[in-house]
């Protein structure tokens, strides 16, 4: 594949929807013990997105003891979803500084990270969450798209080829095509995109072809989406109109365009 080519794909990689990360907090701390502690009382509430009363629950904590790692890690996935990111950066930080074999920590931080557009930053924490968890399935696929959109296209290759067949999420076929297409393994991409039956992915894999210079197979990802029988997106039509341009069929493409 061409540097120009490549460019692209990583452009189109790099602009997937960033995948939600479902993580569990681990052990309760001692200082958390019991059914009615703060910390669990926390956790109960931020499941339910009650986060002011889960942030009262965490200072109960933090207000006896402020290096207690399990609150701090709590506080932060609670600024988060506040959307304040420079807060969440600085006390996830100091929770992985607590705490440097807490995976939950690390996937936190570098959640943040992304929503910081901060992306080396992001990477290198997912690249420790996961060495200390290796079987997350999620921490594999976020760090396999990060090396995808960094160009880094044969650490995204390698790091999904640890995720079972079986186990790969849809979300991940996209990039794991994507990574195959730009280290040459054109075969096992079209055997893998063909496997599909996933209006989305077929989208969104359409995408992928279409920056990769082959149109004709965006256009068989495209024809795979309409069988679902509702109404594609509009970028549907936008992608189709470049995969028919790139095919050669000009007045085709103006039509969709």
């Amino acid at each position: 594949m061409s540097s120009r080519g490549r460019t692209s794909l990583v452009v189109c990689i790099a602009a997937a929807a960033l995948f939600s990360v479902s993580i569990g907090f681990g052990q309760t701390s001692k200082s958390g013990a019991g059914a009615k502690s703060p910390l669990i009382q926390a956790k109960a509430e931020l499941a339910k997105h009650d986060l002011k009363s889960a942030e009262d629950s965490v200072w109960k904590v933090l207000s006896a003891d402020a290096n207690n790692a399990e609150a701090l890690l709590l506080l932060g996935v609670i600024r988060d979803e506040q959307q304040r990111y420079p807060e969440a950066e600085a006390v996830l930080q100091k929770a992985v500084q607590l705490d440097p074999k807490s995976a939950s920590a690390r996937i936190y931080l570098g959640k943040t990270y992304l929503a910081e557009n901060k992306l080396p930053e992001a990477t290198e924490q997912y690249k420790q969450a996961k060495a200390l968890a290796p079987q997350n399935i999620e921490v594999r696929v976020t760090l396999a798209r990060l090396y995808a959109a960094s160009g880094d296209f044969t650490s995204a290759l390698t790091t999904l080829n640890g995720v079972p067949a079986a186990q790969l999420p849809a979300q991940a076929i996209p990039i794991k095509v994507g990574s195959l297409l730009a280290t040459g393994h054109l075969d096992e991409a079209l055997q893998l995109a063909d496997a599909v039956n996933n209006p989305s992915i077929n989208l969104a894999l359409a995408e992928v072809f279409v920056t990769s210079k082959l149109p004709e197979q965006a256009l068989k990802m495209l024809s795979a989406a309409e069988v679902s029988g509702k109404r594609p997106p509009a970028r549907f039509y936008f992608i189709k109109a470049k995969a028919l341009d790139a095919a050669g069929k000009q007045d085709a493409a103006l039509g969709n365009f």
